[in-house]
């Protein structure tokens, strides 16, 4: 066992068994992912020391503005092969669980590719979105605000520039409170991507049948 505790985005702890995530099958050339985190033994690239703050904690994930819930979506991938929710949903075919898969499915695309890429994630990526894996009954999913005529959603628009941009306004726009990315727009004139994130309003939560 290689044992580190880390601090994350939200400030939140939790102490995490390197080894796992270095010989887990779903990390497979995720060579970028374990450089960064000092577990490429095979790296061309000199290994650092991870960044330790006062308290002794590392802190890796939160200069990656990670939250302990987004790293929690991507443990679960690499002990299982899928996002949190999924077999879930296979098994009961309810709207909410496909909702919260894709949520997870989505913020996990976001964080892989803020290392690099895990290519087995984009395996699973690419397999989740066939006709397979949708549900049987149509669902109500809209990616802009134009598409959302049941006013189900909270909409804001982020024009990214740069990865800072993405990142910032993540900090406001949490996926732990309920925030999710929905699309990725036509770029603008200046070439910048536009993304979508949405929020279920209060009293559609209340509204949605269980």
């Amino acid at each position: 066992m290689d044992i580190n505790t880390f601090i994350f985005a939200d400030d939140k702890i939790a102490t995490l068994d390197m080894k796992l995530y270095q010989n887990s099958p779903n990390t497979k050339g995720a060579d970028i992912f374990k450089t960064l985190l000092g577990l490429n033994l095979n790296s061309q690239f000199k290994s650092v020391p991870l960044m330790v703050n006062k308290a002794g904690y590392k802190t890796f994930f939160k200069d990656y503005y990670i939250d302990l819930a987004g790293w929690n979506i991507l443990e679960t991938f690499i002990k299982t092969g899928s996002v949190p929710f999924h077999k879930a949903y296979r098994i009961a075919k309810i709207e909410k669980l496909y909702n919260i898969v894709i949520e997870n499915i989505e913020k996990l695309n976001m964080i892989c590719n803020i290392f690099g890429g895990i290519p087995e994630f984009d395996k699973y990526y690419d397999k989740f979105y066939t006709d397979d894996n949708l549900p049987e009954q149509e669902i109500y999913n809209p990616e802009t605000p134009e598409q959302d005529i049941q006013n189900k959603y909270t909409w804001a628009i982020l024009i990214n520039r740069c990865a800072e941009d993405q990142r910032s306004f993540e900090i406001t726009h949490r996926y732990n409170e309920g925030w999710s990315t929905t699309c990725i727009a036509n770029s603008t004139a200046h070439g910048n991507p536009v993304l979508y994130y949405r929020k279920l309003k209060e009293e559609s939560k209340v509204n949605d049948p269980e």
